[in-house]
């Protein structure tokens, strides 16, 4: 028996357990087992959908730092990065600052082990956050050393708060645990209020947990930051959404009950956290709950030190702008930490104050990198193309409304739809193509939805046709508008609560488009034009948490956009970085100027029809302004990437059984389902190896029968056969030609009647073609010639 090769070269884990384990285990005294991670992932492993099927695979974690030293179970100090011997002791260094960054780490090691040597300080790389310098060392360093240096670079304050920083967050009972970056963003701003910083700013995509990461730094705050005499600090919370409101206190605010309070209509001060929304302190008056306080607004009645920290939630939308109210609440309480959260990192007219008042982000955690880290729903994207909104509808002369009123004799354009004109017709088309998504798998007619229309009278039009023509009662969608008021808040409720089967379809214009926490809602409908990178952003996130029982499973996401309102994806800034840069003063002139009554006439119209229709997907490794790539163009990268980029390499796996369902398994794996590639592409009559031949190399798509054509002039290849085997591939070339590939790939296709006149399959098998194995060749060679040009 020969000897059994392998290779002699020292792996990571070689070098692990050979030169740094025994290290870092010689300092127990220093780090404690239990503060030394090895190996563990933080991020879940992105969530891979394959379009159209419901199918879902999560890939594995790539986030695996091979150690993390914690000064604490909850505050990480260092990463170290190891590489195998063969490499060089530094060649894991980014990586290391990648993770040390992700986890809010101050120092970054890397080494391959061997190299490490005490006398001449070499064989570590080290990375030093607080001072942005590289340098070498012989050792890996102390809790000590560490917890010295992190001191001596900030401020006494800091210094005489470290064991509050670092001391263990709060874990309620039956909650999830927190996730890595939520612990960074807490971290974080305690650390700033540490070292004195006055205005911080927290910028996470929605979804991500804002409300539990300012419980955390509630909670923080008022059980280590007294004051001289012992008294508790007094936090303020303020939002713009009762519904917003309400779920802080119910929800994640909910230890604090009893040392908690809403205020509205009169001053309170014998709690120790208050919750308000911008109204109710009497600012723009847009709570139809808040009690009239005269000339007085809430907020001045307090002394301006009254309040130790305020935290601004949402403060994207205008709670900051210069010169307006809300801003005036800020400024009332100037000596109070200010903490902002948003989910907007566009600076756009929505934002551009915020991060003017802010400044730059202590932390960013962007929708990209959690849909990429497994936290956040992916989302497919189909942009919907009426005709009537290409051609727009011109009234035939004479044409009355139906109120009968005369109509202008000009042309209604989208922009009019909806607004100045009801065209019954589209309204009926966009309701209907809602319900045929709904009602076609993998999709389920109860599939919780959201849609967005163009006003409250709109969105009332548009709920009686879903009700009417889904037949499943008045439960079933519902209007959730400002004008319900209390009504429309309990149907909010329900309709967020995924026990709560009714209603499935929520019908809005603007109440919804943030501070809803609908886990389970897998489809959001835009019929309405939205112009604000910051409202879509707030839009998108309706759908983009992911929820995981083992009665309701949703893992993604699809928006349906009638009106072009998506055409946002394609900005570069829509998920660039939230770097301020000098910003002009706003104008506010026009804020609250009332808009125009127009009067609507209403038309039933001629028939609308879908012209088209374009399916994307995220992806979130592409570039910035380009994450919404179309599914032909997706499917056609992926198959260069899988062909090596060269024709051949896939004309010869497309044409061998068992590489074709490998290679068919593996785009399954990437999100591409070749049952839907027919529907996108409407090329029913083309082999998918024709179909995907054309989305990769532009090469022109031949039909089934014009293979099967071209096969059977191919005399050579007959004439090998008998007579009989050659009508039984002529029946098979046949029968590919109506059904496709798949139809050749198994025995069972014999058994059909049209083969009944060869006497059966296993006369087939055994006499006309003497043996199954000679079948199978024939067969894999018939494959060969149907795809050899």
């Amino acid at each position: 028996m020969s000897p059994v090769n392998y290779s002699t070269k020292k792996t990571e884990e070689d070098m692990r357990a050979r030169y740094i384990d025994p290290i870092l285990d010689g300092k127990y005294g220093e780090w404690f087992p239990e503060l030394i991670d090895r190996g563990h992932p933080y991020d879940f492993g992105e969530l891979i959908p394959e379009y159209g099927t419901g199918k879902t695979k999560r890939n594995d974690p790539k986030k695996i730092p091979d150690y993390v030293l914690r000064f604490s179970d909850d505050y990480s100090a260092a990463v170290i990065e190891a590489k195998s011997a063969f490499k060089h002791y530094d060649d894991g260094m980014q990586q290391a600052i990648d993770y040390a960054e992700d986890l809010g780490c101050s120092f970054a090691y890397a080494t391959n082990g061997k190299e490490i040597n005490k006398e001449t300080n070499s064989g570590i790389k080290e990375y030093d956050f607080l001072k942005e310098k590289y340098s070498d060392r012989g050792d890996f360093p102390s809790m000590e050393e560490l917890q010295s240096r992190l001191l001596e670079a900030n401020n006494p304050k800091f210094r005489e708060r470290f064991g509050d920083l670092i001391a263990p967050l709060e874990r309620p009972p039956n909650k999830p645990p927190l996730r890595y970056y939520q612990k960074t963003a807490i971290n974080k701003t305690i650390e700033a209020i540490n070292s004195g910083k006055k205005k911080i700013l927290l910028n996470l995509a929605t979804g991500t947990g804002k409300t539990k990461i300012a419980y955390q730094i509630a909670r923080k705050l008022w059980q280590f930051y007294e004051d001289k005499n012992g008294n508790k600090p007094k936090i303020l919370f303020i939002t713009d959404r009762t519904s917003l409101l309400t779920q802080a206190m119910t929800g994640d605010f909910e230890p604090f009950k009893g040392k908690m309070h809403r205020l509205i209509g009169k001053k309170e001060t014998a709690f120790d956290v208050y919750f308000t929304l911008y109204q109710s302190l009497d600012v723009d008056k847009e709570d139809p709950d808040q009690e009239s306080l005269g000339e007085t607004e809430l907020y001045k009645l307090y002394e301006r030190n009254f309040f130790n920290y305020v935290i601004v939630d949402e403060c994207h939308r205008g709670a900051s702008t210069q010169g307006g109210k809300w801003r005036d609440i800020l400024e009332y309480f100037k000596d109070a930490v200010h903490i902002g959260m948003t989910a907007t990192p566009k600076r756009d007219a929505d934002s551009l104050d915020t991060y003017g008042y802010f400044g730059e982000p202590l932390f960013i955690y962007s929708a990209k990198t959690g849909v990429e880290d497994g936290f956040l729903a992916p989302h497919f994207l189909e942009q919907i193309h009426l005709d009537i909104d290409r051609d727009g509808y011109m009234p035939a002369t004479g044409e009355k409304s139906r109120n009968g009123k005369q109509l202008e004799k000009r042309l209604y354009t989208i922009e009019d739809f909806d607004k100045t004109i009801t065209h019954k017709g589209r309204q009926i088309k966009v309701a209907n193509t809602i319900l045929n998504f709904l009602n076609s798998p993998p999709n389920s007619k109860f599939d919780k939805t959201i849609l967005f229309c163009r006003d409250q009278k709109h969105a009332s039009e548009m709920r009686d046709i879903l009700v009417n023509d889904s037949k499943e009662g008045k439960n079933y969608c519902v209007r959730i508008t400002s004008n319900e008021g209390e009504l429309g808040r309990a149907e909010l409720g329900k309709f967020c609560d995924p026990k709560e089967k009714y209603p499935v379809i929520a019908v809005t214009s603007k109440l919804m488009t943030t501070g809803v926490d609908a886990q389970t809602c897998k489809l959001i409908v835009l019929d309405t034009f939205v112009n604000s990178q910051t409202e879509l952003k707030q839009i998108v996130g309706r759908g983009i948490r992911v929820y995981d029982t083992e009665s309701i499973k949703k893992f993604y996401f699809t928006i349906m956009d009638f009106r072009g309102s998506t055409t946002h994806f394609s900005d570069p800034l829509w998920d660039g970085e939230p770097v301020p840069k000098k910003y002009p003063k706003p104008s506010h002139s026009k804020r609250h100027e009332p808009r125009e009554s127009v009067e609507r006439v209403v038309v039933d119209g001629k028939e609308v029809v879908i012209i088209g229709k374009t399916v994307k997907i995220f992806d979130p490794s592409k570039p910035a302004g380009h994450r919404f790539i179309e599914y032909t163009e997706y499917v056609g990268e992926e198959v260069r990437k899988l062909t090596y980029d060269v024709i051949e390499e896939f004309r010869h796996l497309w044409s061998n059984l068992e590489e074709r369902k490998k290679f068919v398994k593996e785009l399954s794996e990437r999100r591409v389902s070749i049952e839907k590639l027919r529907e996108i592409t409407n090329l029913y009559e083309a082999d998918v190896f024709d179909i995907l031949l054309n989305l990769a190399y532009k090469k022109p798509v031949k039909s089934r029968f014009q293979r099967a054509y071209f096969v059977r002039q191919d005399k050579k290849f007959f004439e090998k056969y008998s007579n009989d085997a050659r009508a039984v591939l002529d029946v098979l070339l046949e029968h590919y030609a109506e059904y496709g590939y798949q139809e050749l790939e198994k025995r069972e296709v014999l058994k059909l009647d049209k083969f009944k006149r060869f006497n059966g399959a296993r006369n087939i098998l055994t006499k006309i073609f003497k043996t199954p194995e000679d079948y199978d060749k024939a067969v894999q060679e018939l494959v060969v010639k149907i795809y050899e040009k």
